[in-house]
């Protein structure tokens, strides 16, 4: 059985189209790659940071991104003072920032690798593709190239989710859910990902997740103090109000900002003061629309998912919908879903042929890293990258549910 369910054409115009991502996004990679270490933008928050910590800086000084000699994109400016994961950077960052940027952030990535090499070969445990296959295929992921040349915390919270789901899958709970409760200290949503655990093994998985909570607040107060952590929580509507209108905001915010929005101003990148509008301006109110449609998800999910035998897959519903439930979210975030997507591909043969063709059609969307920030320059005003990458993650978190219904429905025929 071919793993391309489609005819011969359109099974080779898949692959066509597959390529044309990657080329597009390998261009996008070598020019950043020239900048080196100008590359690194989400890296040089945290380490200049550390380095103007190290020089007598506060922490909770929001004029530090004007005062240690860089000249960052606008909307820096207005952002990474108040980031909300900084005070967990920071004590690493200020053993960092005592070497030179370079010199740090090839350590950075080096331990970003480690980690990685080290989620391969848990992977090959549980998922059924080799160990090199898996490595390949995260290797050919423009998603992760993205993150390594950025520099992005979420290399290493990926690596992290990854490595905690096979060791759940390996009944390690409390591990598990340990690596878990250091992630969702990061990105609050992603703790959803352990709810197929937490349903079979409640104690275990909870003692866990507290664990690292608790480990990552000592972490943060020893790191801050109780001054900085005042300052991140009462800058934390400042955070979010300053990047929640982005026009690459892949979760239901952006998806009703981009069919219900009002007019609104908005500093992109470098491309200045861009006006972005809804297709119905005004007609609802967003706030309240993407809080409805992600309780409504939820709700859904837990019913959906109740009987579910492959927690694995239940894991990916959960890892999909948390970006489209947060404020804020990015395709980079992609990244957490990297073992669920390599379990249904290694499986994807023994599915039914309608869960292959529609992963086929929804996968391409899972490819694109800078091209989300094309299509939003090109469509402006309309925020058409937001409401294409909801919709898709959308799309695999129905595709999940429906492949968790198909094998259910197998097992329960081939029990009769």
């Amino acid at each position: 059985m071919n793993l391309c369910p489609f005819s011969r054409r359109l099974c080779i115009a898949l692959g066509l189209a597959i390529a044309i991502l990657l080329l597009n996004e390998a261009i996008a990679t070598i020019r950043l790659l020239l900048l080196f270490p100008g590359n690194a933008v989400d890296f040089a928050q945290h380490y200049f940071l550390g380095w103007f910590a190290n020089h007598g800086g506060s922490f909770t000084d929001p004029d530090w991104p004007k005062k240690v000699g860089v000249v960052w994109q606008p909307w820096a400016y207005e952002t990474i003072q108040y980031l909300p994961y900084q005070a967990l950077l920071l004590p690493l960052m200020r053993l960092l920032a005592k070497l030179p940027l370079e010199l740090a952030l090839v350590l950075w990535l080096a331990l970003a690798l480690g980690l990685w090499i080290v989620a391969i070969k848990l992977a090959a445990h549980i998922v059924p593709l080799p160990a090199g296959r898996i490595a390949l295929l995260l290797a050919l992921w423009p998603i992760i190239w993205n993150l390594f040349l950025l520099g992005n915390v979420d290399i290493f919270l990926g690596a992290f989710t990854a490595i905690a789901l096979a060791l759940l899958a390996e009944r390690r709970e409390v591990v598990g859910g340990f690596l878990f409760g250091i992630v969702s200290a990061f990105k609050q949503p992603f703790v959803l990902g352990v709810i197929p655990w937490l349903r079979r093994k409640p104690r275990p998985v909870l003692l866990g997740l507290v664990l690292g909570w608790v480990l990552a607040g000592i972490w943060a107060l020893l790191g801050v103090g109780v001054e900085g952590i005042r300052f991140i929580v009462s800058n934390a509507n400042t955070y979010v109000n300053s990047v929640i209108n982005s026009p690459i905001n892949g979760s239901f915010w952006g998806f009703w900002l981009f069919l219900a929005g009002k007019e609104m101003s908005v500093n992109f990148w470098n491309a200045g003061i861009q006006l972005y509008r809804g297709l119905f301006p005004g007609l609802l109110p967003v706030g309240l629309m993407a809080t409805l449609s992600s309780a409504s998800l939820v709700g859904f999910g837990l019913w959906r998912t109740l009987k579910a035998s492959e927690p694995l897959i239940e894991a990916g519903f959960w890892l999909t919908i948390a970006p489209l439930i947060s404020l804020v979210s990015w395709s980079n975030h992609h990244i957490y879903d990297a073992m669920p997507l390599l379990y249904l591909l290694g499986t994807l043969k023994e599915r039914p042929q309608r869960v292959r063709y529609l992963f086929w059609l929804i996968f391409p969307f899972f490819i694109p890293a800078h091209a989300w920030e094309e299509v939003a320059l090109l469509a402006n005003p309309w925020l058409l990258s937001s409401f294409v990458l909801s919709i898709a993650r959308l799309a695999l978190a129905g595709l999940v549910v429906y492949s968790l219904t198909q094998r259910r429905e197998n097992e329960l025929g081939k029990d009769i």
